[in-house]
């Protein structure tokens, strides 16, 4: 991760230093939050956590992505839901950390396929 090193008295210090972090993070945790509102829709909460992971992750996979913001953005999204239903329900906790960790490996496991994939020569 880069950081850049700004004057005091720098009136863009923040927008400058914001451009020098990765920008996956952001998104990662921005993705992580909105997966776990995302999870309250019944109708799709089954193929948000078993299908979301292995597509995302298969596609930064394949685009050449980092690995740890796409887990990562799964863990998240699983630690908000197990967060929120704690606070609503009082309820589902292991569940919920239990599905935290198998979406950040189902994310894993489709990023290690699409990674590999990326690799492989096509003949032309």
């Amino acid at each position: 991760m880069r950081r850049i090193s700004l004057p005091a008295d720098d009136a863009r210090a923040g927008s400058a230093y914001l451009s020098g972090v990765d920008r996956s993070w952001l998104y990662a945790v921005g993705g992580g939050v909105l997966i776990g509102a995302l999870a309250w829709i019944d109708p799709i909460f089954m193929p948000l956590v078993l299908i979301g992971p292995l597509v995302t992750g298969l596609i930064v996979g394949l685009r050449g992505g980092s690995l740890r913001p796409v887990a990562a953005a799964w863990f998240i999204g699983g630690v908000v839901m197990l967060v929120s239903d704690a606070v609503a329900n009082h309820e589902d906790k292991v569940f919920h950390a239990v599905l935290s960790v198998v979406m950040a490996l189902l994310a894993s496991g489709a990023w290690a396929v699409g990674a590999k994939a990326q690799r492989i020569p096509t003949s032309a």
